[in-house]
């Protein structure tokens, strides 16, 4: 196991995670099943997604511990039309606010390191074959 100490997420981010969880479960989403999250990060240069990607890999063994998580694949995608780069952490999980706050929290204390964007999240709603995508930030405003 590793020494790595994380970041606890905020009280304010559960919350928010938590809002949009309750809105989603009315919304008709079965959030009582496990969804495969994504957490997604933007970069503009595929070397600072690969910077990102080995970065969490390394830590990657602390994650897993601390929040429970069984499995995690990293997915890089390149859009030429829009000139970025996106990293996706792909997580098999329960919805929970706590343990998706303290992923987007760590994805968001390392990102910078490479100029990433602010992290966000979705998963397939299968009830309409969308992606239900939120971030914290985007919920507030």
């Amino acid at each position: 196991m590793s020494d790595v100490q994380l970041p606890p997420p905020s009280q304010g981010l559960v919350f928010e995670n938590s809002a949009i969880l309750e809105r989603l479960k009315r919304d008709g989403v079965d959030l009582g099943r496990k969804q495969e999250i994504s957490f997604i990060v933007e970069f503009a240069s595929k070397s600072q997604a690969e910077s990102f990607r080995s970065a969490m890999r390394k830590l990657l063994p602390s994650v897993k511990s601390e929040l429970g998580l069984k499995e995690c694949m990293f997915v890089l995608c390149r859009y030429e039309d829009e000139g970025r780069f996106e990293l996706r952490t792909c997580v098999e999980m329960l919805a929970d606010a706590y343990v998706i706050s303290g992923l987007e929290t760590v994805l968001n204390t390392v990102a910078p390191e490479f100029s990433g964007s602010d992290c966000c999240w979705e998963f397939p709603d299968t009830a309409n074959g969308d992606a239900v995508r939120q971030s914290a930030r985007r919920a507030v405003q």
